[in-house]
């Protein structure tokens, strides 16, 4: 495209295009281990994994829809240079809770008096109890 005028309408499939591929591989990459997991269960059977892939797909591509749906009604609402003013306040700030937070959860965590037990067995597995 390079120095060529691009239509609003093409650049807006551009985008589109870029949204739902990345979406679709996202989801795919996700929900592989799920796809496995439910095919190898006791009620799993054969069709479960064009289901689950169905549905995973239907999923990403609503996803996929909604975001450009609030993108274009941001856009029509705010303008082009007030969005990108937003949506970078919006990831700094975000970037700054994000350390804040990871900061200040467990310090409030031990103050409150709660305990979080990791189990030995598992990583992902744990227990939160009250304890003095």
């Amino acid at each position: 495209m390079l120095h060529r005028p691009v239509p609003p309408r093409a650049l807006l499939w551009a985008k589109i295009s870029v949204i739902v591929q990345i979406s679709l591989w996202l989801a795919g990459a996700l929900n592989f281990v799920p796809l496995l997991v439910g095919l190898g269960g006791s009620n799993g059977g054969l069709l479960y994994p064009l289901v689950h892939a169905g549905s995973v797909a239907i999923e990403a591509l609503f996803c996929a829809g909604s975001l450009v749906l609030i993108y274009q009604l941001c856009l029509r609402w705010f303008g082009k240079e007030r969005l990108d003013g937003i949506m970078t306040t919006a990831q700094v700030l975000l970037s700054a809770l994000t350390i804040i937070g990871s900061q200040l959860a467990p310090r409030l965590i031990a103050r409150s008096g709660w305990n979080v037990i990791v189990r030995q067995d598992a990583w992902w597995k744990f227990s939160v109890t009250r304890g003095g």
